[in-house]
């Protein structure tokens, strides 16, 4: 009978250890998963704050008063008349004229 003790008491020893390297390989992996997903969302918080600076950048660029500057820098001036081209059939539609450069 004592050598049935003993070889209950090493199954349990056995099962105890397992459970513990078990437990011990599940904390390990649920650690690396919450570092894993922090990064992701430092990650992903960077590139909403780089997506919003774009954002911005690309509105200031396409605001109409910056579009008219960019336009007078390359030398062009606003036309006093304009004519509009009707896709479905080519026809001109108005009468454009020559824009001058106004002199101050």
């Amino acid at each position: 009978m004592p050598h049935s003790g003993t070889a209950l008491g090493i199954i349990c020893a056995i099962l105890l250890a397992t459970g513990l390297i078990g437990v011990l390989l599940l904390n390990t992996a649920l650690a690396q998963g919450s570092f894993t997903l922090h990064d992701l969302r430092t990650t992903s918080d960077q590139l909403t704050d780089a997506q919003g600076a774009l954002s911005q950048s690309l509105d200031t660029s396409k605001s109409p008063a910056n579009l008219a500057k960019k336009a007078a820098d390359m030398g062009m001036v606003p036309a006093q008349s304009a004519a509009f081209l009707r896709l479905s059939d080519g026809k001109v539609i108005g009468v454009a004229q020559q824009a001058s450069r106004a002199r101050t």
